[in-house]
């Protein structure tokens, strides 16, 4: 009963005919005059996204009814709310920490392009039909093709205005016909390659850029960012505006920069349109660091994490909401420790009490041996003494 009762909540009493009839807290029976069965089905794999109830993880059945909510206390339940509660709570920290430093990093590092540009820029945002999937610019976008050493090689400027994905695509072709085309199909993401191997493609917004999706109300900051062409980190499955459930376990940084790092952003694709820029002039400066300036700085920033987990909604840098992570979860662990030696303490004082009671109890038994001793060895002087009054009594009369 002791054993059983460290795995769950249990109630428990005797029959007349001293057998022993164990149920749960809420009365359903564990064990009479036979034992009722326990059974869980281990999940195979375990991720963010598989929770109880019926998104993968299985009951514990009691005779093959789900008595999971029934349990209050002992291992299972706490094995039951870090499955449930604690760790999802913390992976919804993490996640959140995930979608912030990814969108934030990746707003900045569109906003510039690396030295030499990368020849291709392949968007992570996909399309279901990009004929009539359109988006509302607010500003101007220049697209250009740049060379190794930094130079314009063309650009075309396209204006603010409502396209279609296919006109995008469409206008790119058109205008850097030589230099440059743009790829898309339904399901798949935009793409634009320069067509010598030695140049680069890089944007800019040509004003404070936002983009109206096709639903008309979501808004994204810039144009290249609205596509995920430059992207630093990438989620492959989730992009800007999908919710944040297991986006830490699929962050990384965009496998070419990883390989190349001179295609991290560091400066910015020259937007100057006044004189018109010619080919040759040069389009991204190589002392240019004001983009990786704006990334690491980025990191001191103050920004808007929303509520997620055991923490609510808050404005910190990336590592103070990172700090605040551990530190939360530092509390409650600590907090968790100190109750279960408080507990164990006093189990073991009550299970000391209960060996007391029902036990054998070596030094109380001592003691009741010497003061049985100390009794006998009284009764027996007392014996003594009356024996020998009635000696004494006896031989008066001789």
């Amino acid at each position: 009963i002791n054993e059983v009762a460290g795995f769950v909540d249990i109630r428990y009493f005797a029959r007349s005919s001293g057998a022993v009839v164990v149920t749960l807290a809420d009365g359903r029976t564990l064990a009479d005059t036979r034992a009722n069965t326990l059974s869980h089905t281990t999940a195979s794999a375990l991720s963010p996204t598989i929770s109880y109830p019926g998104a993968g993880i299985a009951p514990i059945l009691l005779n093959g009814t789900d008595i999971t909510s029934t349990i209050q206390s002992g291992e299972l339940k706490g094995l039951i709310d870090a499955r449930d509660t604690v760790l999802p709570n913390i992976q919804a920290e993490i996640d959140n920490l995930s979608l912030v430093l990814r969108d934030q990093i990746n707003i900045l590092h569109n906003a510039g392009a690396g030295l030499p540009p990368a020849n291709t820029l392949t968007g992570t945002r996909t399309f279901a039909d990009p004929a009539t999937d359109s988006i509302t610019t607010s500003a101007g976008v220049r697209i250009a093709v740049v060379d190794s050493n930094g130079d314009f090689v063309a650009y075309y400027d396209m204006p603010a205005g409502t396209y279609t994905i296919d006109q995008i695509e469409a206008a790119i072709d058109t205008n850097l016909s030589t230099f440059a085309s743009a790829s898309n199909s339904a399901g798949g993401p935009l793409s634009i390659t320069a067509n010598a191997a030695g140049n680069g493609i890089a944007l800019i917004d040509l004003g404070t850029q936002t983009v109206t999706h096709t639903d008309g109300t979501t808004t994204y900051s810039g144009f290249s960012n609205y596509f995920g062409l430059n992207d630093f980190f990438v989620t492959p499955g989730n992009v800007q505006g999908d919710g944040a459930t297991s986006l830490s376990a699929l962050i990384q940084v965009r496998s070419d920069i990883v390989n190349n790092p001179a295609l991290m952003s560091r400066g910015a694709l020259a937007s100057v349109t006044s004189p018109i820029p010619v080919a040759g002039d040069t389009a991204i400066a190589a002392g240019d660091g004001t983009v990786i300036q704006s990334i690491a700085d980025k990191f001191l920033d103050p920004l808007s994490f929303a509520a997620a987990g055991g923490l609510q909604l808050t404005s910190a840098s990336l590592s103070g909401y990172a700090s605040e992570i551990l530190s939360v979860n530092a509390v409650a662990a600590s907090q968790a420790a100190s109750d279960m030696e408080f507990k164990a303490s006093l189990f073991q004082e009550l299970s000391y009490r209960n060996q007391s009671i029902s036990g054998v109890n070596i030094d109380e038994e001592l003691q009741n041996l010497v003061v049985y001793e100390n009794a006998y060895n009284a009764t027996a002087r007392i014996v003594q003494v009356v024996s020998d009054l009635f000696d004494i009594l006896t031989n008066l009369g001789r």
